[in-house]
């Protein structure tokens, strides 16, 4: 990690960023090499080395240039950085400062949401789930929305694999039938595809016929406070 690291950088400013994302690792893995998963110490000894090279990079070029994702955070047990911290978001899509972003975003929606608080569910990934449960708390507090959260085990790729993007509509389906959803039912949006269709091939609307209730797909934390907290 360390050479791809100075090699990299050593490029800069035609290598403008680095992001180190946890190599995703899923149940169908017959006859490939043996990976390890994350584990609590190598996401901190990776954060111990990423925040150090951070500052020599400050020093040198003047851009923290290579950057930890979310997951090694929530792996750690760590608090996420604060937002600067992840300067222009460039290596957001790699899941490097998405729910900072989220965070923020749902933070200055609270502090205009005037609106009367919804019956409402909400599905996410077992990462995600650390941060949307206090949100939905949040908004049960400051606009009386009744929001039930929860965490979706991923069976489609493996119990190893934790993120909200790669949730399946048949997961989602497992998790959730036969609970109580409320009016409708939230899922984050990055688990689609430009179609509309999850990466098992279940279309949205197909999910929404079998739960009766309609299933919203949610992009940021101002369309979630939205939702939860309803204008009107």
């Amino acid at each position: 990690l360390y050479e791809t690291y100075r090699f990299l950088r050593a490029l800069y400013p035609a290598a403008m960023s680095l992001a180190v994302v946890p190599v995703g690792l899923t149940a169908h893995r017959a006859g490939l090499c043996a990976l390890g998963p994350v584990t609590q110490q190598m996401a901190r000894d990776t954060i111990k080395e990423v925040e150090k090279w951070q500052k020599e990079c400050l020093n040198s070029i003047g851009t923290r240039f290579v950057f930890a994702a979310d997951e090694y955070y929530i792996r750690a047990g760590y608090d996420l950085p604060p937002f600067e911290a992840y300067e222009d978001f460039a290596q957001i899509e790699n899941g490097v400062g998405l729910m900072s972003t989220l965070l923020s975003e749902a933070d200055e929606a609270f502090g205009e949401c005037r609106g009367k608080g919804t019956h409402i569910s909400i599905a996410t990934g077992e990462d995600a789930y650390l941060f949307i449960e206090p949100l939905a708390r949040r908004a049960q507090h400051e606009c009386g929305a009744n929001v039930h959260v929860y965490a979706v085990k991923n069976q489609t790729f493996g119990g190893g694999v934790t993120v909200s993007g790669l949730l399946g509509g048949k997961d989602i389906l497992r998790a959730v039938q036969g609970k109580v959803l409320g009016d409708a039912l939230l899922i984050p949006g990055n688990a689609l595809r430009d179609d509309d269709i999850f990466l098992d091939d279940v279309k949205l609307t197909e999910l929404s016929e079998t739960l009766g209730i309609p299933v919203v797909p949610i992009h940021d934390g101002y369309e979630l406070v939205s939702r939860m907290c309803k204008e009107g």
